[in-house]
């Protein structure tokens, strides 16, 4: 039973490889194709069934659990993940699909971006924003939380890294499945510019922005600036402060 699982496997990982166009998986054998070697997967899961349907269950089970435990584990795969290609295509093709046209009004969700000011912990100053964000989409849509660094990013390229590191954390405590984005830039009003028009991937993008309001809005030509500085009626998405 375990022979004909192991066959079966070699022919899906071949078939998988052949599918995703891997740039390594170079067969030599002339009369490949991987037509046969999805033949001889459906084959050898038939082979088991036939053999013995109690037997072949068990010793999927057993596999499926085998594979979990190294994934649990996080073994280090040095040659690839055939799941996480697949994976990769079938984001490719829904964001391909979305370029189709405009989503229909029964499909919209709120596609957050929150702007977020990390102190020198690398922590949001504010963490209620994240809160915020994650009632208003309800677990629905798309969460990007961003921020900016001043600095040159030529010399702060580990802070970056560990800035992004602390906001994936924050996240993760908020229970918020979405996406961290942190640059450095030498004057924070064009970082937060650059994340407003640059962020997302084609009509995966935001459709809400959610910031901050400065502590010192008090004062007339503060939040003149403020207001001047986040006028996005040009690039139609709503803003919500917080």
């Amino acid at each position: 039973m375990f022979f004909l699982m192991c066959y079966g496997f070699v022919n899906l990982a071949c078939t998988v490889q052949s599918l995703l166009k891997t740039p390594n998986w170079r067969p030599r054998f002339r009369y490949y194709h991987w037509f046969t070697a999805f033949i001889g997967l459906l084959l050898c899961i038939v082979l088991m069934f036939i053999s013995s349907w109690y037997y072949a269950l068990a010793a999927i089970a057993i596999a499926v659990i085998v594979y979990k435990y190294i994934e649990y584990r996080g073994a280090e795969k040095e040659w690839g993940d055939g799941i996480r290609g697949l994976a990769l295509q079938a984001a490719r093709y829904s964001l391909l699909r979305l370029e189709a046209g405009p989503p229909h009004t029964k499909n919209w969700r709120p596609q957050v971006l929150v702007l977020v000011k990390l102190d020198e912990d690398f922590k949001p100053s504010n963490s209620r924003l994240l809160s915020f964000s994650s009632q208003l989409k309800a677990g629905k849509g798309l969460t990007l939380v961003s921020s900016v660094l001043q600095a040159e990013f030529k010399n702060s390229f580990g802070e970056v890294s560990a800035a992004r590191q602390c906001l994936m954390r924050a996240m993760k405590e908020e229970k918020i499945k979405g996406f961290s984005q942190v640059i450095a830039s030498a004057n924070v009003a064009l970082g937060l510019s650059y994340l407003i028009q640059g962020s997302g991937l084609g009509s995966l993008t935001h459709n809400t922005v959610i910031f901050d309001w400065p502590d010192s809005w008090k004062r007339k030509l503060t939040w003149k600036l403020f207001v001047g500085e986040y006028h996005l009626e040009a690039l139609n998405i709503s803003v919500k402060v917080a």
